[in-house]
Protein backbone atom coordinates (compact mmCIF):
# COMPACT_ATOMS: atom_id res chain seq x y z
CA UNK A 1 0.00 0.00 0.00
CA UNK A 2 3.03 2.55 0.04
CA UNK A 3 2.89 3.04 -3.73
CA UNK A 4 -0.99 4.11 -3.41
CA UNK A 5 -0.33 7.88 -4.19
CA UNK A 6 1.91 9.67 -6.63
CA UNK A 7 5.08 11.11 -5.33
CA UNK A 8 4.70 14.31 -7.58
CA UNK A 9 4.26 17.42 -6.84
CA UNK A 10 1.94 19.07 -8.69
CA UNK A 11 -1.31 17.45 -10.35
CA UNK A 12 -3.61 17.90 -13.03
CA UNK A 13 -7.22 17.40 -12.26
CA UNK A 14 -8.15 13.25 -13.08
CA UNK A 15 -9.74 10.45 -11.72
CA UNK A 16 -8.32 10.01 -8.46
CA UNK A 17 -6.87 13.44 -7.91
CA UNK A 18 -7.48 14.63 -4.28
CA UNK A 19 -8.87 17.87 -4.12
CA UNK A 20 -8.34 20.27 -0.50
CA UNK A 21 -11.72 22.36 0.99
CA UNK A 22 -14.37 19.87 0.61
CA UNK A 23 -17.23 18.99 2.77
CA UNK A 24 -19.62 15.96 4.15
CA UNK A 25 -22.85 15.93 5.39
CA UNK A 26 -21.22 14.81 8.76
CA UNK A 27 -20.01 17.99 9.48
CA UNK A 28 -18.84 21.59 8.16
CA UNK A 29 -16.08 21.88 10.82
CA UNK A 30 -14.08 18.90 10.19
CA UNK A 31 -11.10 18.42 7.16
CA UNK A 32 -12.66 17.50 4.46
CA UNK A 33 -11.12 16.53 1.27
CA UNK A 34 -12.42 15.20 -2.14
CA UNK A 35 -11.71 12.31 -4.61
CA UNK A 36 -12.25 13.15 -8.05
CA UNK A 37 -15.03 10.48 -9.73
CA UNK A 38 -15.03 11.89 -13.10
CA UNK A 39 -13.54 10.14 -15.92
CA UNK A 40 -10.20 10.81 -17.07
CA UNK A 41 -11.04 11.77 -20.62
CA UNK A 42 -13.49 13.86 -19.52
CA UNK A 43 -10.88 15.44 -17.38
CA UNK A 44 -8.10 15.24 -19.84
CA UNK A 45 -10.82 16.97 -22.57
CA UNK A 46 -12.45 19.52 -20.58
CA UNK A 47 -15.57 18.60 -22.00
CA UNK A 48 -18.24 18.53 -18.92
CA UNK A 49 -20.12 20.96 -17.03
CA UNK A 50 -19.85 19.87 -13.96
CA UNK A 51 -16.81 17.67 -11.60
CA UNK A 52 -17.85 14.76 -9.53
CA UNK A 53 -15.74 13.90 -5.89
CA UNK A 54 -16.11 11.59 -2.82
CA UNK A 55 -15.61 13.22 0.70
CA UNK A 56 -12.85 12.01 2.44
CA UNK A 57 -12.07 12.47 6.61
CA UNK A 58 -9.83 11.41 8.91
CA UNK A 59 -10.33 8.32 10.65
CA UNK A 60 -10.14 9.80 14.12
CA UNK A 61 -13.49 12.29 12.47
CA UNK A 62 -15.34 9.24 11.07
CA UNK A 63 -15.31 7.68 14.40
CA UNK A 64 -16.55 11.01 16.21
CA UNK A 65 -18.73 11.91 13.33
CA UNK A 66 -20.74 8.62 12.47
CA UNK A 67 -19.75 5.78 14.56
CA UNK A 68 -20.05 7.45 17.75
CA UNK A 69 -23.34 9.13 17.09
CA UNK A 70 -24.62 5.64 15.66
CA UNK A 71 -23.87 4.16 18.92
CA UNK A 72 -25.39 6.82 20.75
CA UNK A 73 -28.42 6.96 18.78
CA UNK A 74 -28.99 3.28 19.53
CA UNK A 75 -28.23 3.71 23.28
CA UNK A 76 -30.39 6.76 23.37
CA UNK A 77 -33.48 4.88 22.23
CA UNK A 78 -32.45 2.07 25.07
CA UNK A 79 -32.14 4.62 27.55
CA UNK A 80 -35.80 6.27 26.39
CA UNK A 81 -37.69 2.85 26.11
CA UNK A 82 -36.53 1.67 29.22
CA UNK A 83 -37.95 5.28 30.96
CA UNK A 84 -41.28 4.69 29.24
CA UNK A 85 -41.63 1.13 30.33
CA UNK A 86 -40.90 1.94 34.01
CA UNK A 87 -42.61 4.99 34.33
CA UNK A 88 -46.18 3.22 32.49
CA UNK A 89 -45.24 0.20 35.09
CA UNK A 90 -45.45 2.73 38.22
CA UNK A 91 -48.06 5.03 37.05
CA UNK A 92 -50.28 2.04 34.95
CA UNK A 93 -50.11 4.37 31.86
CA UNK A 94 -49.65 4.59 28.09
CA UNK A 95 -47.40 7.33 27.58
CA UNK A 96 -44.89 7.68 24.78
CA UNK A 97 -42.38 10.14 25.62
CA UNK A 98 -41.34 11.16 29.03
CA UNK A 99 -38.84 13.12 28.15
CA UNK A 100 -40.79 16.23 27.57
CA UNK A 101 -41.92 16.57 31.36
CA UNK A 102 -39.02 18.56 33.29
CA UNK A 103 -37.03 16.87 36.36
CA UNK A 104 -39.19 18.11 38.78
CA UNK A 105 -42.50 17.06 36.94
CA UNK A 106 -40.53 13.29 36.90
CA UNK A 107 -40.06 13.62 40.76
CA UNK A 108 -43.76 14.42 41.33
CA UNK A 109 -44.84 11.52 39.29
CA UNK A 110 -43.21 9.32 41.31
CA UNK A 111 -44.05 10.87 45.01
CA UNK A 112 -47.55 10.75 44.01
CA UNK A 113 -47.30 7.21 43.20
CA UNK A 114 -45.62 6.86 46.49
CA UNK A 115 -42.53 4.84 44.41
CA UNK A 116 -39.88 3.17 46.27
CA UNK A 117 -35.86 4.65 46.84
CA UNK A 118 -34.46 2.07 44.01
CA UNK A 119 -37.61 2.84 41.25
CA UNK A 120 -36.78 6.47 41.80
CA UNK A 121 -33.27 6.03 41.67
CA UNK A 122 -33.31 3.66 38.34
CA UNK A 123 -35.55 6.10 37.07
CA UNK A 124 -33.85 9.56 37.34
CA UNK A 125 -30.54 7.89 36.26
CA UNK A 126 -32.46 7.04 33.05
CA UNK A 127 -33.88 10.60 32.77
CA UNK A 128 -30.60 12.41 33.31
CA UNK A 129 -28.89 10.09 31.10
CA UNK A 130 -30.81 11.40 28.06
CA UNK A 131 -29.80 14.80 28.88
CA UNK A 132 -28.15 16.22 25.36
CA UNK A 133 -25.14 17.95 27.98
CA UNK A 134 -24.35 14.97 29.65
CA UNK A 135 -22.19 12.41 27.67
CA UNK A 136 -20.49 11.05 30.67
CA UNK A 137 -22.61 7.97 31.01
CA UNK A 138 -22.89 7.16 27.52
CA UNK A 139 -18.51 7.34 27.63
CA UNK A 140 -18.77 4.88 30.21
CA UNK A 141 -20.98 2.78 28.32
CA UNK A 142 -18.94 2.69 25.27
CA UNK A 143 -16.52 1.29 27.66
CA UNK A 144 -18.23 -1.58 28.32
CA UNK A 145 -17.15 -5.49 27.00
CA UNK A 146 -20.14 -5.85 25.01
CA UNK A 147 -19.79 -2.09 23.16
CA UNK A 148 -16.10 -2.14 23.20
CA UNK A 149 -16.49 -5.20 20.83
CA UNK A 150 -19.16 -4.02 18.92
CA UNK A 151 -17.15 -0.84 17.61
CA UNK A 152 -13.92 -3.95 17.17
CA UNK A 153 -16.38 -6.07 15.13
CA UNK A 154 -17.20 -2.60 12.70
CA UNK A 155 -13.27 -1.37 12.85
CA UNK A 156 -12.68 -4.94 11.56
CA UNK A 157 -15.27 -4.81 8.90
CA UNK A 158 -13.65 -1.57 7.93
CA UNK A 159 -10.07 -2.05 7.88
CA UNK A 160 -11.27 -5.58 5.25
CA UNK A 161 -13.04 -3.05 2.80
CA UNK A 162 -16.57 -5.13 3.43
CA UNK A 163 -18.41 -2.31 4.51
CA UNK A 164 -20.18 -0.72 1.51
CA UNK A 165 -20.87 3.14 3.09
CA UNK A 166 -17.06 3.59 3.76
CA UNK A 167 -13.55 2.58 2.60
CA UNK A 168 -10.37 2.50 4.65
CA UNK A 169 -7.90 4.19 2.57
CA UNK A 170 -4.05 5.31 3.95
CA UNK A 171 -3.33 8.72 5.29
CA UNK A 172 -0.96 10.60 2.46
CA UNK A 173 0.14 13.87 4.76
CA UNK A 174 3.69 13.30 5.83
CA UNK A 175 3.44 13.83 9.70
CA UNK A 176 0.65 11.24 9.84
CA UNK A 177 1.97 8.37 7.98
CA UNK A 178 0.84 6.07 10.76
CA UNK A 179 -2.56 7.42 10.08
CA UNK A 180 -5.62 6.82 7.79
CA UNK A 181 -8.29 8.69 5.74
CA UNK A 182 -12.15 7.27 5.01
CA UNK A 183 -13.64 8.13 1.68
CA UNK A 184 -17.66 8.29 2.17
CA UNK A 185 -18.79 6.05 -1.00
CA UNK A 186 -22.69 7.13 -1.46
CA UNK A 187 -21.84 10.73 -1.00
CA UNK A 188 -21.60 12.21 -4.06
CA UNK A 189 -20.37 16.30 -4.22
CA UNK A 190 -20.04 17.72 -7.30
CA UNK A 191 -17.86 21.42 -8.41
CA UNK A 192 -18.13 23.40 -11.61
CA UNK A 193 -16.16 22.51 -14.45
CA UNK A 194 -14.21 25.80 -14.20
CA UNK A 195 -13.80 25.65 -10.58
CA UNK A 196 -12.51 22.17 -10.43
CA UNK A 197 -9.89 22.96 -12.82
CA UNK A 198 -9.22 25.99 -11.14
CA UNK A 199 -7.59 23.76 -8.49
CA UNK A 200 -4.91 23.12 -10.83
CA UNK A 201 -3.50 26.18 -9.63
CA UNK A 202 -3.08 26.26 -6.34
CA UNK A 203 -4.56 29.57 -4.40
CA UNK A 204 -5.93 30.89 -1.59
CA UNK A 205 -9.61 32.15 -2.18
CA UNK A 206 -11.90 30.06 -5.14
CA UNK A 207 -14.67 32.74 -4.56
CA UNK A 208 -11.87 34.93 -6.80
CA UNK A 209 -12.54 32.59 -9.70
CA UNK A 210 -15.10 33.86 -13.21
CA UNK A 211 -18.82 32.45 -12.05
CA UNK A 212 -18.16 31.09 -8.56
CA UNK A 213 -21.76 30.20 -7.15
CA UNK A 214 -21.50 28.75 -3.41
CA UNK A 215 -24.63 26.94 -4.43
CA UNK A 216 -23.48 25.62 -7.16
CA UNK A 217 -19.79 24.04 -5.54
CA UNK A 218 -19.72 22.09 -2.66
CA UNK A 219 -17.00 23.65 -1.05
CA UNK A 220 -16.05 25.54 2.01
CA UNK A 221 -15.30 29.11 1.60
CA UNK A 222 -13.65 30.21 4.68
CA UNK A 223 -10.59 27.56 4.77
CA UNK A 224 -7.78 27.22 6.93
CA UNK A 225 -5.42 26.44 4.09
CA UNK A 226 -4.95 26.76 -0.04
CA UNK A 227 -7.26 25.31 -1.91
CA UNK A 228 -5.32 22.62 -4.28
CA UNK A 229 -4.97 19.25 -5.79
CA UNK A 230 -3.03 18.01 -2.88
CA UNK A 231 -2.34 14.22 -3.74
CA UNK A 232 -2.99 11.90 -6.42
CA UNK A 233 -3.95 8.27 -6.17
CA UNK A 234 -2.37 5.59 -8.54
CA UNK A 235 -3.69 2.68 -10.22
CA UNK A 236 -4.97 0.34 -9.96
CA UNK A 237 -6.39 1.63 -6.32
CA UNK A 238 -8.43 4.46 -8.25
CA UNK A 239 -10.14 1.83 -10.26
CA UNK A 240 -10.57 -0.26 -6.99
CA UNK A 241 -12.48 3.42 -5.46
CA UNK A 242 -14.55 3.05 -8.35
CA UNK A 243 -15.53 -0.42 -8.24
CA UNK A 244 -17.05 -0.04 -4.70
CA UNK A 245 -18.37 3.22 -5.07
CA UNK A 246 -20.06 1.61 -8.29
CA UNK A 247 -21.16 -1.49 -6.16
CA UNK A 248 -23.71 0.90 -4.50
CA UNK A 249 -25.41 2.64 -7.38
CA UNK A 250 -25.04 -0.39 -9.85
CA UNK A 251 -26.91 -3.13 -8.50
CA UNK A 252 -29.45 -4.43 -10.56
CA UNK A 253 -32.13 -7.01 -8.92
CA UNK A 254 -34.60 -9.03 -10.80
CA UNK A 255 -37.41 -11.39 -10.33
CA UNK A 256 -36.49 -15.05 -9.79
CA UNK A 257 -37.57 -17.13 -12.67
CA UNK A 258 -40.89 -18.40 -11.92
CA UNK A 259 -40.16 -21.74 -13.12
CA UNK A 260 -36.77 -22.31 -11.49
CA UNK A 261 -37.90 -24.28 -8.84
CA UNK A 262 -35.83 -27.08 -7.86
CA UNK A 263 -38.82 -29.46 -8.36
CA UNK A 264 -38.48 -28.55 -12.16
CA UNK A 265 -34.83 -28.21 -11.87
CA UNK A 266 -34.39 -31.62 -10.52
CA UNK A 267 -37.21 -32.75 -13.43
CA UNK A 268 -34.99 -31.52 -16.01
CA UNK A 269 -32.09 -32.36 -15.10
CA UNK A 270 -33.49 -35.94 -14.43
CA UNK A 271 -34.73 -36.12 -18.17
CA UNK A 272 -30.57 -35.23 -19.61
CA UNK A 273 -29.30 -38.30 -17.94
Amino acid sequence: MSNIYSNERVFKLTQGAIITNCITSLGNEVDTWGFILTARCDCENKKVTDVYYLPIINLGDWFQLYEKKRLYDIWVNKQREQLVQKLNRITKSKVLDYTIFSKFEIEQVLKLYGSGEKDCKEVLLLYNNLQEDNQEPFIEYLRTNEQYNEIKADIDRLSKNQDNNFLLIPDWQHYRKTHHKVIILKEIKRLKSNIAFAFEDPCYSIIDQPNFNIHENDLKTTPTDIYCIEKLMLSPYVEDVMQRFAYNFARIGIDRLATATNENLFKEIKESI
